[in-house]
């Protein structure tokens, strides 16, 4: 059997090359009794007969890449045959520019692939070449707007080599064409902790420490592991970047709720994904502000919810809101909404709404009954 890549010529088994008959082929030792034997296609398993063969004689050469580049179109996800090509070029000391049509080369086959997304990365850091990475990822999430691998390779990208002010202009466009976006939500929020108000396109946000009071709401940070386990602040909030900035987080919401109410089917309202990055604002691992610091967010879900009454993510919000007042009054009015919620707005999550309702807004209704 032989085929062709795209075009190429026909196939050739190595053991038929005559510039190959100096290497020794390795079988694959799966043992005396091999109880499943996979069954390797004819190509792929003279391939890696040669491949073992050049590892044992430790051969680092043209030919040698050439077998790795045959071998990665046959099985793109083999980390070894990505691994024993990374050395050759670095034993044959090459700048490794022409690894990024191969990588295109590799592309056409899949995309979804660990190994060829880790290998791009090291190929942009060998070369320092950095030009097209940005417009690279745009055309792998312009196919497929939530791309793991596009998304978390642009996001190392930007950590390494800045660039992050331009992703609010680029996510805007991926949530005006889909408000359901959350890679794209994703995105802005992570544009947000990496931006400071005054940096330029080169700076990024330098991540505080976990013992850094830099990442924490509180004037008094606690120090000892006991203080911090005491007043909840173990991990501290990681209000970084941009999301220092009060009225910048404000726009933030106010662009959020603009992209809800534009829905005109009251369905449509319940778009997570907005929804989810407003209340990152105030969750502890987002930002960690209190909803009476941006009563914004309260009203607009009051608002919403009044319109929509069956908007689960709206009636959410007011949950949280309610509970952080920690009043009996606040609280007896979340204990509404969770029954609101699990008897048929949101029923799905029956069991976290009671939960909620009987477990936690209960212990902190007895706990101001024993205050007072």
């Amino acid at each position: 059997m032989s085929f062709a890549f795209n075009g190429e010529k026909p196939h050739v088994l190595f053991k038929n090359r005559e510039e190959w008959k100096d290497v020794v082929p390795i079988k694959q030792d799966d043992g005396p009794t091999p109880v499943v034997r996979i069954q390797y296609t004819e190509e792929y398993e003279d391939a890696m007969d040669y491949f073992r063969g050049i590892i044992a004689k430790k051969e680092y050469s043209e030919r040698a890449k050439q077998l790795t580049e045959e071998l990665i179109m046959l099985c793109p996800a083999n980390y070894n045959i990505w691994k024993y090509r990374r050395d050759i070029i670095e034993h044959l000391n090459e700048s490794g520019l022409m690894e990024f049509p191969f990588i295109e080369k590799v592309c056409m086959t899949g995309t979804k692939n660990y190994q060829l997304w880790f290998h791009r990365q090291w190929t942009v850091m060998r070369t320092k070449f950095t030009e097209n990475e940005l417009k690279f990822t745009e055309e792998i999430i312009s196919q497929d707007a939530k791309h793991y691998h596009a998304w978390a390779y642009r996001q190392w990208f930007l950590d390494h080599y800045g660039g992050w002010d331009g992703e609010f202009e680029y996510t805007y466009k991926l949530i005006q064409e889909d408000p359901f976006n959350n890679s794209a939500w994703n995105q802005r929020f992570q544009a947000l902790m990496h931006i400071t108000p005054s940096s330029s396109k080169t700076n990024k946000a330098e991540i505080p420490s976990q013992d850094s009071s830099a990442g924490c709401t509180s004037s008094a940070t606690p120090s000892s592991p006991d203080e911090k386990a005491a007043t909840g602040l173990l991990v501290s909030n990681r209000r970084i970047g941009l999301l220092n900035d009060i009225s910048r987080v404000k726009e933030e919401i106010a662009f959020a709720a603009s992209i809800i109410i534009s829905q005109k089917s009251k369905a449509l309202q319940n778009n997570e994904s907005a929804w989810n990055f407003i209340r990152g604002f105030f969750t502890r691992c987002g930002a960690g502000y209190k909803y009476a610091e941006i009563p914004e967010a309260t009203r607009f879900a009051e608002a919403v919810a009044v319109k929509n009454p069956m908007c689960r993510c709206a009636v959410g919000i007011l949950v949280d809101a309610c509970v952080e007042k920690n009043t009996v009054n606040s609280l007896l009015e979340a204990k509404e909404y969770c029954t609101a919620l699990a008897d048929g707005i949101d029923i799905i999550r029956r069991n976290y709404w009671l939960n909620r309702r009987d477990v936690e807004i209960e212990l902190k209704l007895k706990a101001l009954e024993i205050e007072n």
